[in-house]
């Protein structure tokens, strides 16, 4: 990680702020990582409007990461990136964490159909010297109407053979938690670890239940 601030950007303010509990639309940034000293936002404000944000963890040995135990983290950026503001946001985070006592920083970024900047943004990254450890796998967003259409598709192709075996399916909203037990059931017969967050999950589950369902496949 560099620690040298080389570029400007004129009328803009850095924003750096420790935060405990985040208010984001992706509900996975809103909880702080297990693993964080600290937790960070910052953000790039032009006119008062945001311009980039990221959430960075730091650990007790100095590993700032956007972020960990997470999916991804990364750079979010509010209108169509520029080299000049990129390359001074990414200094001042640097500047910011290294007096804060990091030693190293990763970023891993979103796929594009999350962040639709992301490989504007990493072109950046590694123009700003960052190596690049592992590519996330890029979903295409294929809208609503596909979805629905090849799920018809998929119906009329399996809906005889369920059938000929007694499978039903069904979907509907957490009554309890009861699949807990049973996913530590299914991964402890096989012998597979579990890398879920249990109290993160139910987190997750009672402020957004809107967002989970459950599919339940009988026979």
């Amino acid at each position: 990680m560099k620690n040298s601030n080389e570029h400007t950007e004129p009328n803009t303010e850095f924003l750096l702020e420790e935060v405990d509990f985040p208010r984001y639309d992706y509900f996975l940034l809103n909880f702080r990582p297990a693993v964080a000293k600290s937790f960070y936002r910052m953000a790039l404000l032009k006119g008062g409007k945001i311009k980039y944000s990221t959430l960075v963890s730091l650990d007790a040995q100095g590993q700032a990461v956007s972020l960990p135990g997470l999916p991804f983290g990364g750079i979010w950026s509010y209108e169509a990136p520029n080299p000049t503001s990129i390359a001074y946001f990414l200094d001042q985070i640097e500047k910011a964490l290294f007096e804060k006592g990091a030693a190293s920083l990763k970023i891993v970024q979103p796929p594009i159909c999350y962040e639709k900047y992301s490989d504007i943004i990493g072109y950046f990254l590694k123009s700003s010297g960052y190596q690049l450890q592992a590519l996330l796998n890029h979903q295409i967003f294929v809208g609503e109407k596909k979805i629905k259409k090849k799920a018809s598709e998929y119906k009329a192709k399996f809906k005889p053979k369920m059938k000929q075996l007694g499978f039903t399916v069904t979907t509907g909203p957490f009554v309890n938690f009861d699949f807990l037990r049973d996913i530590k059931k299914w991964n402890s017969q096989r012998g597979y670890k579990i890398t879920f967050s249990e109290e993160q999950l139910l987190l997750q589950l009672s402020e957004y239940p809107e967002r989970f369902a459950v599919i339940s496949v009988l026979q």
